[in-house]
């Protein structure tokens, strides 16, 4: 994927979540209005409540993971913490353990990692982040490990297939990503249990 490309995608994720964080923030505020006015809670309105937060959450995930990067920006622990247990908080439990901001570029090729990272262990399991701005080190173990060599090996040589399906983007964009942060992934694999690090 060039630069230029990388940049339109980019552009397109920032302009997608924009345009969707209003409206769901929209919904949660209105159910949480609804809750103050004495409406009965019961499992529909759980369900609905549940999946605003869900949205919410996973869309300023996305917004970091494929949005448009300015160099600088900076990214709290808070917000960084609240979209990862947003996302992955059933499946597949992440451990975040770098304390304190983190560089938007950094925290970008982190969150793109992550979503690698549960392809690998489609069972569920446990990803270990800790680490700090200058390296990131995930540990990620499950009941079982699977790795599509078609996927993986972009992040070594960049070279993305034909047809690249939707929900393997992440690879091809962690590479960019790290390339213009002058990284690469290491990967040491083991039968129920790998570490990744940049």
């Amino acid at each position: 994927m060039s630069q230029t490309n990388a940049n339109i995608a980019a552009l397109i994720g920032s302009r997608i979540c924009h345009d969707l964080i209003s409206p769901v923030g929209a919904i949660t505020n209105g159910l949480e209005l609804l809750a103050l006015g004495g409406t009965q809670a019961g499992p529909e309105f759980s369900l609905i409540s549940d999946s605003a937060a869900h949205a919410n959450a996973r869309i300023r995930f996305f917004r970091i993971a494929f949005g448009i990067v300015s160099e600088g920006q900076m990214v709290s622990a808070a917000e960084i913490v609240s979209s990862v247990a947003g996302v992955f908080e059933n499946k597949h439990r992440v451990h975040w353990g770098i304390n304190g901001s983190m560089p938007r570029t950094v925290t970008q090729a982190t969150f793109l990692a992550l979503l690698c990272a549960e392809q690998a262990i489609p069972r569920g399991g446990i990803i270990d982040v800790k680490g700090n701005n200058s390296t990131v080190n995930m540990a990620i173990e499950g009941s079982k490990i699977s790795f599509n060599s078609i996927y993986w090996d972009i992040l070594d040589s960049g070279n993305i297939p034909e047809n690249l399906p939707p929900a393997q983007v992440q690879f091809a964009l962690l590479h960019t990503v790290l390339s213009s942060l002058d990284r690469k992934v290491t990967i040491n694999a083991r039968d129920t249990n790998f570490t990744l690090s940049f």
